[in-house]
């Protein structure tokens, strides 16, 4: 068999992850090259722009006839009232400025963010935040097309293990959502990075995106699907995906791109706010979209990829996580029709190497309820923490000596 990516014994590797769609775009230091680059560019910028921007208002005019017709016609929504949101509360909040800013928001609440640096074996360096608590004991190319070539395979083999190498050496707790989720499910599988399952305590899974929902079969995932690898990078260009959306995010005003990330994420991925706190959206939509890897959209949505395949992984593969994969926790949302966790379910069911922790389904919630929701923390934060304190190792001072 072969087990991170070293053969052993005999068996040939069957590797869960299905390889890149596409031959990988290079560039070979010359004046012609940066010349077809910069030109391939301007054109994919300019197409994808107008797609982008049509999408938008078309979702927008959307989002205004649906709050305009459930005024008019359906029943008046009002707002929920929560017993923790008044009083000294609203005194705090009351005072929070919108800023782009996550060190600002965990000063807020007491809390410190710190930024760290961990480098990859590929030879980038990842920016890591860390949220800490100031009163606890402390414990010690925008151009490069090589960078942009970020797909789920590169992220999965080498982002999510030398993260995970850069904060300790074991017992690790991994809290991962929907693509972060997917990518760390392939991560562990055979023939990517297994071994980094021996650094992990525990994995909490929340809408893990393994399995396809229905979702995926409206217009815009079937559109993006017929595009093949050609057809892609000279719509969407082969570094960021859709460039305008990180000039937008530098340059337009917070509440805007706010009430238009909103409008736009709501109509693609019908996306509703009944669970959310209102006041809290503008601050949470200020952070998204935010650029990511145009080759790792396409893994994600364009020709025969995820969506068109609806599984991250090979289902013909018989196993694929061997001994080292750690517990893991899964949580999704009954209102959450952009994966399909009951499949991924019954096949763990198959996978003898798997340990379930805990499987909970919050009938009410959407894809993004888990740390959108107002309700959040008492639908399941408790018992994160829970699989936490179960399988962490004990720090020295918790070990009694018989």
């Amino acid at each position: 068999m072969t087990l991170n990516g070293t053969a052993v014994g005999n068996a040939p590797l069957k590797r869960a992850f299905l390889d890149p769609l596409h031959r990988r775009t290079t560039f070979r230091p010359s004046l012609l090259s940066d010349l077809r680059l910069t030109l391939s560019q301007c054109f994919s910028f300019i197409v994808s722009t107008v797609c982008l921007v049509a999408v938008v208002l078309y979702a927008c005019l959307v989002q205004v006839w649906t709050t305009v017709k459930r005024r008019l016609v359906g029943p008046r929504r009002c707002p929920k009232i929560y017993d923790w949101d008044g009083g000294a509360c609203c005194d705090i909040w009351g005072e929070e400025e919108l800023k782009r800013d996550l060190g600002y928001y965990a000063k807020r609440v007491g809390m410190e963010m710190r930024e760290g640096v961990a480098e990859t074996e590929d030879g980038y360096f990842l920016k890591m935040h860390r949220v800490v608590n100031p009163r606890e004991k402390k414990m010690e190319g925008r151009r490069d097309t090589k960078f942009f070539w970020g797909t789920t395979e590169a992220f999965s083999i080498w982002d999510i293990a030398n993260t995970v190498v850069a904060i300790r050496d074991s017992g690790i707790g991994l809290v991962a959502h929907s693509q972060g989720a997917g990518a760390a499910f392939i991560a562990l599988s055979q023939g990517m990075r297994p071994d980094i399952g021996e650094k992990l305590a525990v994995f909490i899974a929340l809408a893990p995106a393994v399995y396809a929902g229905p979702l995926t079969s409206t217009w815009l995932f079937t559109t993006l699907g017929n595009l093949d690898w050609h057809s892609w990078k000279r719509f969407f260009g082969v570094l960021d995906f859709i460039p305008l959306m990180r000039y937008s995010y530098d340059h337009v005003p917070s509440t805007l791109f706010s009430i238009i990330g909103y409008a736009m994420f709501a109509y693609l991925f019908q996306w509703t706010d009944k669970n959310w706190l209102l006041r809290r959206k503008t601050k949470q939509f200020q952070f998204t979209p935010t650029p990511v890897s145009s080759a790792s959209v396409f893994w994600w949505c364009g020709k025969d990829g995820f969506a068109s395949r609806g599984c991250a992984l090979d289902a013909s593969v018989p196993q694929w996580f061997d001994d080292r994969f750690p517990p893991v926790s899964i949580y999704y949302g009954g209102c959450d029709y952009l994966v399909d966790v009951p499949a991924l379910l019954d096949r763990l069911k198959t996978e003898r190497h798997v340990r379930v922790n805990r499987v909970t389904r919050i009938d009410e919630a959407e894809h993004c309820d888990f740390y959108y929701a107002a309700e959040a923390v008492e639908w399941c934060y408790s018992s994160f923490v829970e699989d936490i304190e179960r399988s962490r190792p004990r720090y020295p001072h918790e070990i009694v000596t018989i």
